[in-house]
């Protein structure tokens, strides 16, 4: 049961940063196109915050710190080091390419600071996680 604790810090900072990032992704980006603003606000915002924290549980919290338990020993990194190792390959093979293929529909400023703020989430996130699995 104390192994379950593990999950809950690297959730809830991937939670907060998700919101901060979405804050400022409406707040301090003008929208290149209404019709994304309407399909937003038509979801409703209980199934919006389910799939929020669900999302987040699964891809940020419990899935790394899966990996991390059991393939942490074969890699040359310890703890800390190895979610942050962890995170750059999540980075540079998943969420780089797909933000940068991106772009040209949703405007540059918006997927850099997309980029921007999924680094923040998912570095800081698996980073925790590492050092979390080592304790």
């Amino acid at each position: 049961m104390s192994n379950l604790w593990i999950l809950i810090p690297p959730w809830v900072y991937a939670v907060l940063m998700t919101v901060v990032g979405r804050w400022g992704e409406r707040h301090l980006l003008p929208l290149a196109d209404d019709r994304a603003h309407r399909a937003d606000l038509a979801r409703s915002p209980w199934i919006s915050l389910a799939n929020l924290l669900f999302t987040n549980f699964v891809f940020l919290s419990l899935l790394p710190s899966l990996v991390l338990a059991v393939f942490q020993p074969m890699i040359p990194f310890f703890g800390a080091r190895a979610g942050l190792a962890l995170a750059v390959a999540v980075l540079l093979f998943g969420i780089f390419p797909a933000r940068l293929l991106d772009a040209p529909r949703q405007g540059w400023n918006r997927a850099f600071w997309m980029i921007m703020a999924d680094f923040v989430r998912v570095a800081g996130a698996l980073t925790l996680a590492g050092w979390l699995v080592t304790q």
